[in-house]
């Protein structure tokens, strides 16, 4: 989803992606296996866990999105499970917008797409920020 903003039709699915990344450079949870395939494809990016809203905000400036790493099961105040990626496409007076690739983030409502979904600084602190300010996790697009 990220990849398509910046060079677009470089996939033609997210599965296509993920294939490319599996059977070429490693399992889609090593993150420098994604930096490494990007990289081969022109597109420079670099993972972190130390994030805040500050680094979103530069990168949507910018005109990049991000790519996040959030708890997504539970409820806000008690998320837990795995990790889950999404994309931060823009900011709003609340929060930021997102699109999440398993539908309406933090509750896969069946039917839902997960484009352009408002995601408020309460459920982003809960969800991303986990261990507090500069404890988020991933991807900037230089």
């Amino acid at each position: 989803m990220a990849v398509e903003g910046i060079k677009p039709g470089l996939w033609r699915s997210d599965c296509d992606y993920i294939d490319e990344l599996y059977n070429h450079y490693g399992d889609t949870t090593n993150h420098s296996a994604h930096t490494n395939m990007l990289w081969n494809k022109g597109i420079k990016s670099s993972f972190h866990y130390d994030l805040d809203y500050e680094n979103l905000s530069a990168s949507l400036k910018r005109g990049k999105a991000i790519v996040v790493g959030v708890l997504h099961k539970g409820t806000i105040f008690n998320p837990y499970g795995g990790g889950h990626m999404i994309v931060i496409i823009g900011e709003y007076e609340g929060g930021y917008i997102a699109h999440d690739p398993w539908g309406y983030p933090f509750s896969y409502r069946p039917g839902s797409s997960g484009a352009s979904v408002l995601l408020p600084y309460e459920s982003l602190d809960a969800r991303w920020l986990v261990e507090g300010k500069k404890s988020g996790w991933g991807r900037i697009f230089h």
